[in-house]
């Protein structure tokens, strides 16, 4: 216990970076299944939306898993953590019982995942000595808030192109950019955009 934490930069980086894969499918699924499969059923895009949403969630878990093994303190955290996320499996056939469609399955996958990340934020308190609200906000709240905006933008975007093979090529490289500026402006504070800009002015450097 004893030890300190500061939230970094590394889980955000990644849910960044699975963002800029993930929005243009999610925007486009229609097209890109289409073109992948042809006919395909009912509820594939749904499916695939909700997948990469657990992605996206799942990427966040990634770093502090790795704080449980370096510290070794995995038995509980894979206990109370799995066992969150085993109650996606009632929960699911909960929802279908009660007459949810097929993506009910998904829902409680993903309301199981969300679940056992609050959990393992509790846990890692126990060992690590951390702020769990300055966490929560420069974590989650800020890969929340690049979310919303760059969905609001590529929404705006979406709407001014016809469907298409064009679409998708200005929807995916438009990801990158407006992901990519927010994540930079919004998504890390002053302090990580200063060691961000070091690393890069030194790289530049070398070569």
């Amino acid at each position: 216990m004893g030890r300190s934490f500061k939230p970094g930069p590394s889980g955000k980086g990644l849910s960044h970076c699975r963002r800029n894969h993930a929005r243009p499918l999610c925007y486009e699924h229609n097209f890109v299944l289409s073109l992948w499969l042809g006919e395909y059923p009912k509820y594939t895009g749904s499916f695939l939306i909700l997948v990469l949403i657990l992605c996206l969630v799942q990427a966040l878990k990634t770093p502090r898993s790795t704080i449980y093994h370096a510290t070794g303190h995995i038995l509980r955290s894979n206990i109370m953590v799995g066992s969150v996320l085993c109650a996606a499996f009632p929960l699911a056939y909960l929802l279908l019982k009660l007459g949810g469609n097929p993506e009910s399955v998904f829902w409680a996958a993903n309301i199981s995942m969300i679940a056992s990340e609050f959990v393992s934020i509790f846990i890692l308190k126990r060992y690590i000595n951390y702020s769990i609200t300055s966490y929560l906000f420069n974590i989650h709240g800020r890969c929340l808030l690049v979310s919303i905006l760059a969905a609001a933008l590529l929404c705006f975007m979406q709407r001014l192109f016809e469907p298409g093979l064009m679409r998708v090529i200005i929807i995916s490289i438009s990801s990158v950019i407006i992901v990519g500026f927010l994540a930079y402006t919004i998504g890390i504070n002053a302090h990580l955009r200063a060691g961000l800009k070091r690393t890069i002015q030194t790289r530049l450097k070398r070569k």
